[in-house]
C-alpha cells in the first residue's frame, strides 16, 4: 500500500471542500449505528509560522490537486496508470512538504487541514458559542429521544464529541488564522 491512500485523500477533501467542488455534506457524521467509533484525529495547534507556510504552499497544492482530480478516473483496466498517477501525486506532495519547511508530508497535510478547516469556520460566520449552543440542544434532543436505546444514545453522543474535536477549530487556531484569512481567500478565490 502506498502512502497516497492514507495521506492524500485528506488534502483532496479539505481542498475540495474549501474550493466548493464538493458539497458540505462530506463532513457530515456517519450513521450512529454503523461500525465502531474510531479514535479521533485531533487538530494541529497552529502558529503564525505554520499558517504562513500553508499560505506559501497553498497555490501549489490547489494547482496540484486540481490537476490530479481533473478528467475521468481510470477504470479497472487502467489500474497501473492510476497507480502511477497516485505515486506521482504522492511524490509531488512529499517534495512540496520538504521544499516548504514541513517536517514531512503528514505534518504538511495536518497543518493544511487545520488551517483550511479554521478558514472555513471563519468563512461560515458562526461563533464557537453558537456551535456550543447548537450542540447542547442536539445532545438534549438525543438524550430525550425515547425511540433510541441507551446504547444507541451513548454511541451517537460519543460520535458527536469525536466530530466536534475533528471539525470545530480551537479558539487559539481561530485567533491565529483570522489575520491570514484575506490572503487565504485571495489564493483560493472563494469568499
Amino acid at each position: 500500500m502506498t502512502l497516497f491512500p492514507r495521506l492524500a485523500p485528506g488534502l483532496l477533501l479539505v481542498t475540495a471542500i474549501f474550493l466548493g467542488t464538493i458539497g458540505q455534506t462530506a463532513a457530515a457524521p456517519t450513521s450512529p449505528m454503523q461500525g465502531n467509533v474510531s479514535s479521533p484525529q485531533e487538530q494541529v495547534a497552529l502558529s503564525a509560522q505554520s499558517v504562513a507556510q500553508v499560505i506559501e504552499i497553498l497555490p501549489k497544492l490547489v494547482s496540484l490537486t486540481q490537476s490530479y482530480t481533473a478528467g475521468k478516473s481510470a477504470g479497472a483496466a487502467k489500474n497501473s496508470a492510476a497507480n502511477k498517477k497516485y505515486e506521482a501525486f504522492t511524490a509531488a506532495l512529499s517534495d512540496l512538504s520538504g521544499k516548504y519547511g514541513f517536517k514531512d508530508m503528514r505534518t504538511m497535510q495536518r497543518t493544511v487541514e487545520a488551517t483550511m478547516l479554521t478558514a472555513g469556520f471563519i468563512k461560515s460566520g458562526r461563533t464557537l458559542k453558537q456551535v456550543e449552543e447548537k450542540m447542547a440542544a442536539t445532545q438534549k434532543l438525543i438524550k430525550a429521544n425515547d425511540k433510541m436505546t441507551a446504547k444507541q444514545k451513548s454511541s451517537l453522543l460519543q460520535r458527536m464529541q469525536i466530530q466536534i474535536r475533528m471539525v470545530i477549530p480551537s479558539p487559539d487556531n481561530i485567533k491565529i488564522v483570522k489575520p491570514f484569512y484575506p490572503r487565504i481567500i485571495a489564493i483560493t478565490g472563494k469568499k
